[in-house]
């Protein structure tokens, strides 16, 4: 979104759809005339990349395990 590099996107409608896309050189100027906005997609970023990192660390993580002294009827669990 901030990078001059191209992006794209899988688009499917259940209706008429009218695409729009936006060159890199016209988004960056309307970036610089409103700076309210760069502010506005910067936070959208963030919240996605909190998002993701979330799901991937419950992902990664490893379940918690509980250890008992075996004996006296108690078995080990995990």
């Amino acid at each position: 979104m901030f990078l001059s590099e191209g992006r794209s996107a899988t688009l499917r409608a259940c209706g008429p759809t009218s695409v729009l896309t936006l060159d890199y050189k016209y988004f960056k100027r309307f970036l610089l005339a409103f700076p309210e906005s760069m502010l506005a997609l910067l936070a959208q970023c963030v919240h996605r990349l909190y998002a993701r990192q979330s799901q991937v660390a419950t992902r990664d993580c490893p379940r918690p395990i509980s250890i008992r002294a075996a004996g006296s009827g108690v078995t080990a669990r995990a």
